[in-house]
């Protein structure tokens, strides 16, 4: 159980139940924050913190380096723009020409953190949210339109992209809150 925080000022932010999912899928609620807690991020870090993304990207642009006489943060950044498809005509065609196989397995690497980091993300809510013994094996047969609104949801908190949530402070509140005599202080300050 978590421990109550002795707070003078209650934070401003309050949950709320919203829906989620399609016909299709089934339409679930779950609680809407505003916010992720600390140990929602520190599941989704843990369960993705095999990520090698970046070491085979590294690796990859070494050797760029050192057939294009090219820096590696220059080579490193041929390998971004080529996989934001963003790289021009010749560094695309030296790309797939020469590196093609380093390219599989980077983007193999890629689509698999993104499909455990999305697992994850859902399995936390899941847990935390809605249902204290839900687990992976649970997520792994939900429908893929609930998956995906579930961690949309997640992106969106760890984004605090719900301003809606936000209350705004009266100053009466703002008074309750640190007494009439700082709020007059402050005010006049």
């Amino acid at each position: 159980m978590a421990k109550k925080l002795p707070f003078v000022v209650q934070p401003r932010r309050s949950g709320r139940k919203i829906q989620v999912g399609t016909d299709e899928s089934g339409i679930i609620e779950i609680e809407q924050r505003g916010y992720l807690t600390v140990s929602e991020k520190y599941y989704v870090n843990q369960i993705t913190s095999n990520d090698k993304t970046l070491s085979l990207m590294v690796a990859l642009a070494n050797k760029i380096s050192k057939e294009s006489k090219r820096s590696n943060k220059e080579s490193y950044e041929v390998i971004s723009k080529y996989l934001q498809g963003e790289a021009d005509k010749k560094d695309s065609e030296m790309m797939e020409s020469k590196f093609t196989e380093e390219l599989q397995e980077i983007t193999a690497e890629i689509s698999r953190v993104a499909a455990t980091r999305e697992l994850a993300q859902v399995t936390v809510l899941m847990r935390s949210r809605v249902d204290d013994d839900w687990t992976t094996e649970d997520t792994f047969e939900m429908h893929p339109d609930l998956l995906g609104a579930i961690s949309e949801l997640y992106q969106k908190e760890e984004a605090k992209e719900y301003p809606e949530l936000e209350e705004s402070i009266t100053q009466d509140a703002y008074e309750e809150a640190v007494g009439k005599s700082e709020a007059d202080q402050t005010i006049s300050s």
